[in-house]
């Protein structure tokens, strides 16, 4: 039976691997419904088989004080992480049995060049601008 069980919006990537991190991946990364049947998942176009789906891994994680859970797994060799806002709980409906990880998110060296930029844009025009 092809029941919809849940469906909400998400980021997803083929890109990453491993714990949650801030990366150039997740500029690119598919923004999508995330759709859970009784025995599929959908996301766009991909396609999932539950029964398919290997080493699942559900991690919970906080973006400032801001909670979210991000899925993993791994489907015919290649592996996929779903990002979803602090309300949207699909692994409840899902019919596997997710490894639970708690972890802070990481930042890759793109994030943090990125961010440094940021702050000294922010700290020349302070200083050009609004000190003289």
């Amino acid at each position: 039976m092809n029941n919809l069980l849940y469906k909400c919006l998400t980021k997803a990537t083929n890109k990453e691997k491993g714990d949650p991190r801030h990366s150039s991946n997740w500029i690119t990364s598919r923004r999508a419904s995330f759709c859970v049947y009784d025995e599929h998942i959908e996301c766009g176009n991909w396609y999932f088989e539950v029964k398919e789906i290997k080493n699942p891994i559900l991690f919970k994680s906080k973006q400032g004080f801001i909670r979210f859970d991000l899925i993993q797994f791994d489907y015919k060799d290649q592996t996929y992480q779903f990002g979803f806002n602090p309300w949207a709980h699909p692994a409840k409906y899902i019919k596997i049995d997710f490894k639970i990880e708690y972890k802070n998110v990481k930042f890759s060296t793109f994030s943090l060049v990125l961010r440094l930029l940021l702050i000294a844009v922010i700290v020349y025009y302070i200083a050009t601008e609004l000190l003289g």
